[in-house]
């Protein structure tokens, strides 16, 4: 009927329409289970699109099973997760408790991960995914390899430039020396 229900323990309360009053026992304790797993909105744990492999990782592959109102799950069957690198396509199940997968990275892994997490044949909220992997300390190697080229091409630039000016004044002097010496003997 649309209407939202949590999964929880709910109490009711009963009273008389004409007093106001409650009834006999009233509150009554009623616990509302979750529903079926739903895969619109089961959820997963990733909450970024990279993954830095500068040393190994262990990536938790994790999913939370809701049902059609958003209640999680502690048991249910069905969900899966498709773990694409390169060439190589392996599925796993995710079961209760956990509903988890760790996946090992090796260290300075360079590429990129394509992960579907699935209930039932079916994507689950933000899937799939693509993990970019890559080392930050080899990025960070590779700009500071870049900066102190970049500084020594700077430093042969002014260096080049400065001979040069060294150069053109040693050649004005020449010149003028010359053209002193021209007008002695004339």
């Amino acid at each position: 009927n649309g209407t939202k229900t949590i999964a929880d323990i709910h109490l009711i309360h009963v009273k008389h329409v004409n007093s106001d009053m409650e009834v006999a026992n009233s509150p009554f304790a009623t616990r509302v289970l979750p529903g079926s797993a739903n895969a619109l909105t089961s959820y997963h744990n990733l909450q970024s699109d990279t993954l830095d492999t500068s040393t190994k990782v262990d990536f938790l592959l994790q999913v939370y099973p809701a049902d059609e109102y958003n209640n999680l799950i502690t048991s249910a069957t069905g969900y899966t997760v498709t773990i694409k690198r390169g060439s190589n396509e392996e599925t796993f199940d995710l079961k209760a408790p956990s509903f988890s997968y760790t996946l090992p990275v090796e260290k300075s892994f360079d590429g990129k991960i394509a992960v579907s997490f699935m209930y039932n044949g079916d994507h689950i909220k933000n899937s799939p995914m693509t993990i970019t992997c890559a080392s930050e300390a080899e990025k960070e190697n590779l700009y500071i390899i870049t900066f102190c080229s970049i500084a020594f091409l700077v430093a042969i630039g002014i260096a080049g430039f400065l001979s040069f000016r060294r150069n053109a004044r040693m050649k004005i002097h020449l010149i003028a020396d010359e053209r002193d010496q021209v007008e002695r003997k004339a």
